[in-house]
């Protein structure tokens, strides 16, 4: 009963930052924060072929690079989340662009952190994407 309890609250978080920010647009380096990110009505602009790249750890086409760099210039996306479990050169480049145009950038990551339960993972998620956005 206290788990569905939490996980109801957790719910009413979500439906908060969807009140608040509904149709805002993101970005991700790869699609692990996209339920949460969906749920709070926020719009993926993600090129597929670039998500799929870095979760695949393959190259991503330079025309698809410079696609993700437009749209980080655009002034157009609210927040990056990206996964801390996979960085490498293309995100490091990434986060660099968001950084330079003042885009708010939140870390996920694919596997429980040590010494969290789900709910307070997923909390701690959802404290970040709501303070990126505010």
């Amino acid at each position: 009963q206290r788990f569905d309890a939490e996980l109801e609250g957790l719910r009413l978080r979500v439906e908060q930052i969807a009140a608040a920010h509904s149709g805002d647009a993101v970005l991700v380096t790869e699609p692990v924060p996209l339920y949460l990110l969906e749920a709070a009505g926020l719009r993926n602009l993600t090129p597929v072929e670039f998500s799929t790249a870095i979760e695949n750890g393959q190259g991503v086409p330079p025309a698809v690079m410079k696609k993700v760099l437009d749209l980080l210039a655009s002034g157009d996306i609210a927040l990056l989340a990206y996964n801390e479990q996979t960085e490498g050169p293309e995100t490091a480049h990434i986060l660099a662009a968001a950084k330079d145009h003042g885009i708010p950038m939140i870390a996920v990551t694919e596997t429980l952190p040590a010494g969290r339960d789900y709910l307070g993972w997923m909390s701690d998620n959802m404290a970040a994407v709501a303070e990126a956005l505010s």
